[in-house]
């Protein structure tokens, strides 16, 4: 519980975010939580005594970049992830068409500068041409690429039968879950 105390706090969960966006320098940091480089070192270095980031020298600079295999770090960049998409408009928006839930890599927490955001929403009669237009939406306010997934109880049946292991990874990894749609 005493790693808890160290980690929640604004600063720390926003250089959490910026560095799951890539590899950054000391003054990088700094510049993109628009903080001073002295605070930027401060964080970095509870960063380090938690195992969340790893070091190393690039010519005459040190670059960060996050320990993806730190398993804590992985749950709190899932609820940083889960907070942003949940309050976004686009989500909102989504929640319009019908129930949604995010799945892969931003629900597991083991997003990296690569990972395109995964949603999925379920509705018998769910407009194509709106949830292209809320995928855009996404992309726009949180600046990644987005694939939303549409699917109805017969695209679920489907998927039960020809790729049961999609299926199974949908239904496990969706966040919020939702039970009484895959059963």
């Amino acid at each position: 519980m005493n790693n808890l105390y160290k980690i929640f706090n604004k600063n720390i969960l926003r250089a959490i975010d910026s560095l799951s966006r890539g590899e950054f320098y000391l003054r990088g940091i700094a510049s993109s939580l628009k903080i001073s480089p002295s605070a930027a070192h401060a964080i970095i270095k509870k960063l380090l005594k938690l195992k969340f980031v790893t070091t190393s020298k690039q010519q005459n600079k040190r670059i960060i970049t996050l320990n993806t295999d730190n398993l804590f770090l992985q749950k709190i960049k899932s609820l940083i992830n889960l907070d942003k998409i949940l309050s976004s408009r686009a989500y909102r928006e989504l929640c319009k068409l019908g129930a949604a839930s995010i799945y892969g890599s931003f629900s597991e927490g083991k997003n990296d500068k690569h990972s395109d955001l995964d949603l999925w929403v379920y509705g018998e009669k769910v407009d194509p041409v709106k949830v292209s237009k809320v995928a855009s939406l996404f992309e726009k306010e949180l600046k990644v690429e987005t694939n939303i997934l549409i699917i109805n109880k017969n695209k679920l049946e489907r998927l039960k039968k020809n790729d049961p292991e999609f299926y199974t990874r949908l239904k496990f990894t969706s966040v919020p879950k939702r039970e009484e749609i895959f059963d």
